[in-house]
């Protein structure tokens, strides 16, 4: 399926800046933060360096992506962070969601090492498709 492989290629691409991120906190000893903000219902990834925008990412229209934490895919806020080192100082899961097909990835921050691990893909909770499953998150049903 090309959808998995795309979310793949989308997750190795989010891995990528982080381990940039951290690389370059460590570097120049500032504070680069990885945010998501939604733009026109669509995923919109920034990594800013001591407040400034240094890049921005756009998710593809089907894929959504959430930074949260554990099983809380969609904690508003979340950042991850490194500052000036290469320990997060905000550590966490980014979820990759596919809007098309019941899959979702996960890829972890580490507290402490600040490695980004990419795991398996994942059916969703139920088979469900995202909007199924934001459905039944946020309404309690399903």
């Amino acid at each position: 399926m090309w959808q998995k492989k795309e979310m793949l290629q989308v997750s190795e691409e989010i891995q990528m800046m982080i381990q940039v991120m951290q690389q370059k906190a460590a570097l120049r000893n500032g504070i680069y933060k990885l945010e998501r903000y939604e733009v026109d219902k669509e995923s919109l990834l920034t990594v800013s360096a001591n407040g400034h925008m240094e890049l921005s990412y756009k998710v593809p229209k089907h894929l959504m992506v959430y930074i949260g934490s554990g099983e809380d895919y969609f904690q508003a806020g979340k950042t991850i962070c490194f500052p000036g080192d290469v320990s997060p100082s905000e550590s966490g899961t980014l979820t990759v969601w596919h809007k098309q097909i019941p899959y979702h990835i996960r890829l972890t921050v580490q507290p402490v090492t600040g490695v980004a691990t990419i795991y398996p893909i994942e059916k969703n909770p139920g088979g469900k498709s995202f909007e199924e499953y934001i459905f039944s998150r946020f309404y309690g049903v399903w």
